[in-house]
């Protein structure tokens, strides 16, 4: 059991990006001291990607030991830290890349598995509860749903075997006609979008809600613990807004939000209705 004292801080808090660079000092610190491989290299940041490697060696020694909760954590921790610093994070990945590591973080499951110990996965899971949970209060009472790219990670499994002919799915790159909807799911669209360029997506899918209405989305929380995990293993990068963000984006598109957030404090639950002045504004009556 790894009893590194940097660890404890890193599970219980959200570190703030200005020190994070500190933390990637204490907890490569950490791994060398609790493994009992001292190197000339700890406590430094990144310098090549060798650093990385002999860093991801230690980590996959402790998961194949079976000391897998503590070693996740510090992974965690050390690409939080390293998203701080545009050369380090890429250093990061590059090393990751053709690294055993990412082998066996590609082996896990979408959802559990040793990645499931971060609060990231309760999160995850919260979002697709919400929205399955939305999308079936709105098909209960006939409500035209669209589920804008989202929808096939379970947000309608609750409706299996039954009719679905009120909503509609579309992907990425789907051509569809620019039809109106009761209710618009599109928890993963913030994901997609930097906060500069949210606003016009927003905007877009406004012209497709029915009067009344309610767009919803989700956006992970900036800084939240798993953020460099999820930015370094992913396949696009991976957009974070704050209440602040999200608030500026709808009110530019022309609406009017509520938030909260999950239990795990990492996740922004966002539901949008068009502001009834923007309509008069721009002449919209439908």
């Amino acid at each position: 059991m790894c009893h590194c004292p940097q660890a404890a801080p890193i599970a219980q808090t959200l570190t703030p990006n200005h020190q994070r660079l500190q933390y990637f000092s204490q907890i490569s610190d950490a791994v060398f001291t609790s493994m009992g491989r001292a190197s000339g290299t700890t406590g430094r940041m990144m310098t090549d990607t060798s650093t990385a490697s002999i860093l991801y060696d230690h980590l996959l020694d402790e998961i194949e030991a079976g000391r897998d909760t503590e070693a996740v954590l510090l992974l965690a921790g050390m690409l939080d830290a390293a998203e701080s610093d545009a050369q380090s994070a890429e250093k990061f990945r590059t090393a990751l890349r053709d690294h055993p590591l990412n082998q066996f973080l590609q082996r896990q499951p979408q959802h559990g598995g040793v990645l499931a110990r971060l609060g990231i996965e309760r999160s995850h899971t919260a979002r697709i509860t919400l929205g399955a949970l939305a999308v079936e209060a709105a098909w209960k009472r006939g409500k035209r749903i669209l589920a804008y790219q989202c929808g096939t990670e379970g947000e309608l499994q609750g409706l299996a075997g039954q009719s679905q002919d009120n909503i509609q799915i579309e992907r990425a790159g789907d051509a569809f006609p620019a039809t109106r909807h009761d209710l618009i799911l599109a928890s993963y669209l913030p994901d997609r979008w930097p906060s500069d360029q949210l606003a016009e997506q927003l905007a877009m899918l406004r012209k497709r809600l029915l009067h009344g209405g309610v767009l919803l989305i989700a956006s992970f929380v900036p800084g939240h613990l798993g953020q460099g995990l999820r930015q370094i293993c992913a396949d696009k990068p991976l957009h974070c807004h704050s209440e602040d963000d999200l608030t500026r984006a709808a009110h530019l598109a022309g609406f009017r939000l509520s938030t909260f957030r999950d239990a795990n404090n990492s996740l922004i639950w966002a539901e949008l209705r068009v502001d009834s002045k923007f309509r008069e504004q721009c002449g919209e009556t439908a």
